[in-house]
């Protein structure tokens, strides 16, 4: 079992506290993690002043990005010079690691820390009259672990909230004591260091607990539920063109999604632009015609590049303008994608991708 410490603070301030510390005693020369702007509303941070975590919320109910992409920007060109410390939820730490395998990320001089994760809301309720409210109940349900019923569609179907690489992992879902007392499991020698000097309560413990094996369960069942809901197998044309009918290509999917890392999509090139007499047959032929075409071939398209790295953190339905369940269909062909390669993304760095190997069978299975 992984060694503990617990410290005897709330557990989103002894984690202001340790990241506090780790700066003013110069182990690491900055911090990413979530803070609060405008009062509100919290957005990704690099945080070098330790006055400036009393605004941090390492664990805020609401996702504003996805902070693995967020913290590849940082590293896309070359590693960080010095130690950062970066506080990511489990699926964007799996963002994260695939990123890396992408080539669009490095791994050096971070501390990578997580936690068990409850989920988060919807990013459209921070506006909703009941928002002052959500926090509590957020916590609350963490305590117990809670599916929350208005948390994002893809969180409710989340069963990989239990992050794999991260150096320090903050014990949240099934800690009834979650405002007193901050309970960090260790799992790498790099953590191990980091608090060699904080004070608490050393121990060893397993990071599963009954209320998150309760919790796995209810999701794998919300899971199945939205993909039988989906019925992707039964989709065909007609059902696709239902689905991606009231898309107004905005392209917030595409910008918000951490894989799709392309400076241009392929789909934004002149090699889609259409010359006029193409639209004349096409009218011609169908007497009518969305502009600009190739809506569901875009959608498609982003499918086949993506899905096998898809960590279904859910941004990209929880920006859509006319509300098209995203995430549901990226999520039912990404698992099975992934259940074809017996891959699951950002689970292990050492993993090869499974579009950059080729396997001896496949080569037999091709043979003529």
């Amino acid at each position: 079992m992984p060694e503990t410490i617990t410290m005897n603070l709330g557990v989103s301030d002894g984690i202001r506290q340790l990241l506090k510390s780790l700066l003013e005693k110069g182990k690491i020369e900055g911090v990413l993690t979530l803070v609060k702007v405008n009062g509100k509303g919290v957005s990704y941070s690099l945080v070098k002043d330790p006055a400036m975590l009393d605004q941090a919320e390492p664990f805020h109910p609401w996702m504003p990005s996805n902070g693995g992409r967020q913290l590849s920007r940082l590293t896309l060109i070359d590693p960080l010079p010095r130690l950062v410390a970066a506080v990511l939820r489990p699926c964007e730490l799996r963002a994260f690691v695939e990123l890396i395998k992408l080539e669009q990320a490095r791994r050096e001089n971070i501390l990578l820390i997580s936690s068990t994760c409850g989920g988060v809301y919807p990013i459209a309720t921070l506006n909703e009259e009941d928002a002052e409210d959500r926090p509590s109940r957020y916590w609350e349900a963490l305590k117990t672990g809670e599916n929350l019923s208005d948390s994002r569609d893809s969180c409710r179907a989340c069963n990989h909230f239990l992050p794999y690489t991260a150096d320090l992992t903050v014990s949240l879902v099934g800690k009834d004591n979650l405002d007193e007392r901050c309970t960090i499991f260790v799992n790498s020698e790099l953590g191990q260091g980091f608090l060699e000097d904080v004070e608490g309560e050393w121990g060893q413990g397993a990071i599963e607990t009954e209320e998150i094996v309760k919790l796995k369960a209810e999701r794998e069942a919300e899971r199945a539920r939205q993909h039988d809901e989906l019925k992707l197998e039964s989709l065909g044309l007609e059902g696709l063109v239902k689905l991606f009918g009231r898309c107004i290509g905005c392209r917030n999917c595409r910008e918000v999604c951490p894989i799709c890392y392309c400076k241009l999509c392929d789909f934004d090139s002149l090699k889609y632009e259409n010359e006029p007499l193409w639209f004349q047959r096409e009218l011609d032929d169908r007497h009518g015609l969305r502009v600009p075409p190739g809506t569901i071939l875009r959608h498609l398209g982003r499918l086949i590049h993506m899905s096998v790295s898809c960590v279904g953190c859910g941004m990209c339905s929880d920006v859509c303008p006319v509300d098209i369940p995203i995430a549901s269909l990226f999520n039912s062909v990404g698992e099975a994608t992934q259940k074809l390669f017996s891959y699951v993304p950002g689970k292990d760095e050492s993993d090869e991708l499974p579009q950059a190997k080729v396997e001896m069978k496949e080569l037999e299975e091709l043979a003529v």
